[in-house]
């Protein structure tokens, strides 16, 4: 009898599921895709992976972003980007709270340095003179060649583009 509830109990052991979570990197920008990776999820069509700030407790109101896993055990998810911060992607089996696995991760700024190039005639900023790098952040030159547009998101920053001089900043800058 006692080799019989041993033996059980080893069955039993053997079929449980243990989730794993993976990022494809452990610090992403602030304009990266969040790609999550699982595994050993129990099939079921309502288990279901978010993501937290780090230290943050399960509830709903915590979550930032969420997909269901498909009725997949492993798979692969993409969430859009997040602001700078700590983060950690949780794993929960049929709609519950109770996080089955966790995986922390960082988002950081992404930084761009303006550069002397053709478009400003070799003219340089200071070197300190850093600007957010967004989706949608372009640099061009106006049609006469004597303006340096940097567009940033809704904000236009507008420069002198006299070779020779360092660009001067003609519009109101951009906060």
């Amino acid at each position: 009898m006692k080799k019989m509830l041993i033996t059980l109990c080893i069955v039993s052991l053997t079929g449980i599921s243990a989730a794993t979570l993976t990022t494809d990197k452990p610090t992403y920008t602030t304009t990266d895709r969040i790609k999550v990776n699982f595994k050993e999820m129990n099939n079921h069509h309502k288990d279901w992976i978010a993501i937290y700030l780090a230290d943050s407790t399960t509830e709903w109101k915590n979550v930032l972003k969420w997909a269901w896993t498909g009725n997949k055990s492993e798979g692969t998810l993409s969430f859009k980007s997040l602001p700078e911060g700590n983060y950690e992607v949780r794993a929960f089996y049929n709609n519950s709270y109770d996080a089955e696995t966790v995986k922390a991760f960082t988002v950081k700024g992404k930084k761009a340095k303006i550069v002397q190039n053709d478009a400003v005639q070799n003219n340089e900023l200071p070197n300190d003179d850093l600007i957010e790098d967004i989706s949608n952040f372009s640099l061009f030159t106006s049609d006469d060649g004597t303006k340096l547009h940097i567009k940033d998101g809704d904000c236009e920053e507008i420069y002198s583009n006299t070779p020779g001089h360092k660009p001067q900043l003609l519009s109101a800058p951009c906060n």
